[in-house]
Protein backbone atom coordinates (compact mmCIF):
# COMPACT_ATOMS: atom_id res chain seq x y z
CA UNK A 1 0.00 0.00 0.00
CA UNK A 2 1.46 3.66 -1.01
CA UNK A 3 1.63 5.96 1.32
CA UNK A 4 1.66 9.75 0.82
CA UNK A 5 3.17 12.69 2.65
CA UNK A 6 0.50 15.52 3.87
CA UNK A 7 1.75 18.49 4.71
CA UNK A 8 0.32 21.58 6.53
CA UNK A 9 2.36 24.55 7.45
CA UNK A 10 5.36 23.07 9.47
CA UNK A 11 3.87 19.54 10.24
CA UNK A 12 3.57 16.57 8.21
CA UNK A 13 1.94 13.42 8.27
CA UNK A 14 2.82 10.25 6.15
CA UNK A 15 -0.80 8.25 5.55
CA UNK A 16 -2.14 5.20 3.30
CA UNK A 17 -3.17 6.61 -0.17
CA UNK A 18 -6.30 4.72 0.33
CA UNK A 19 -6.92 6.86 3.19
CA UNK A 20 -6.17 10.07 1.67
CA UNK A 21 -8.42 9.27 -1.41
CA UNK A 22 -11.27 8.31 0.82
CA UNK A 23 -11.00 11.59 2.97
CA UNK A 24 -10.56 13.30 -0.59
CA UNK A 25 -13.81 11.06 -1.72
CA UNK A 26 -15.83 12.62 1.43
CA UNK A 27 -14.49 16.38 1.15
CA UNK A 28 -15.72 16.32 -2.50
CA UNK A 29 -19.28 14.81 -1.60
CA UNK A 30 -19.46 17.75 1.23
CA UNK A 31 -18.66 20.64 -1.75
CA UNK A 32 -21.10 18.58 -3.93
CA UNK A 33 -23.83 19.51 -1.32
CA UNK A 34 -23.30 23.71 -1.50
CA UNK A 35 -25.39 25.46 -3.29
CA UNK A 36 -22.55 27.52 -5.19
CA UNK A 37 -18.97 26.59 -4.21
CA UNK A 38 -16.41 29.68 -5.18
CA UNK A 39 -14.63 29.18 -8.05
CA UNK A 40 -11.33 28.53 -6.32
CA UNK A 41 -13.27 25.40 -4.38
CA UNK A 42 -14.88 24.31 -7.81
CA UNK A 43 -11.30 23.83 -8.95
CA UNK A 44 -9.88 22.39 -6.07
CA UNK A 45 -12.72 19.50 -6.09
CA UNK A 46 -12.12 18.38 -9.55
CA UNK A 47 -8.59 18.12 -8.83
CA UNK A 48 -9.61 16.11 -5.84
CA UNK A 49 -12.31 13.51 -7.31
CA UNK A 50 -9.57 12.83 -10.09
CA UNK A 51 -6.95 11.92 -6.94
CA UNK A 52 -9.78 10.37 -5.16
CA UNK A 53 -11.06 7.94 -7.50
CA UNK A 54 -7.55 7.64 -9.56
CA UNK A 55 -6.92 3.84 -8.27
CA UNK A 56 -2.67 4.73 -9.01
CA UNK A 57 -0.92 3.29 -6.14
CA UNK A 58 2.08 5.27 -4.61
CA UNK A 59 1.39 8.62 -4.96
CA UNK A 60 -1.38 11.29 -4.70
CA UNK A 61 -0.50 14.56 -6.58
CA UNK A 62 -0.67 17.92 -5.39
CA UNK A 63 -3.46 20.59 -5.70
CA UNK A 64 -3.12 22.96 -8.71
CA UNK A 65 -5.74 25.28 -7.44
Amino acid sequence: MGRSCIEFGDQDLWVADAHIRMWLYLINAEIDRLPAPPAWLARAREDWHREAVAGVHGMILPTTA
